[in-house]
């Protein structure tokens, strides 16, 4: 673990800009604190891309529906008018 401690601090300096090496070093300390295996870790990050594809495959039908509803009463409208 000390080891690659000191590897990701050698390689954080290496990153020239200090904003990046420090979201850098809260990304590594998050991951290194979760505790999780790495298959814990796969299953979850499938699950989430999982979730964010059906969300927006979701959000692209109710688009397209609202949208057609929104063409439909366009047309309504249109025919009264004239």
């Amino acid at each position: 673990m000390l080891k690659i401690n000191k590897a990701l601090v050698k390689f954080t300096l290496l990153l020239k800009g200090k904003m990046m090496k420090y979201i850098f070093l809260i990304l590594t300390a998050m991951l290194l604190t979760t505790g999780c295996t790495k298959k814990e870790f796969k299953s979850n990050w499938h699950n989430v891309k999982d979730g964010t594809k059906k969300r927006w495959k979701e959000g692209k039908k109710e688009f397209s529906g609202s949208t057609k509803e929104y063409e439909e009463n366009n047309k309504k409208d249109g025919n009264k008018t004239k």
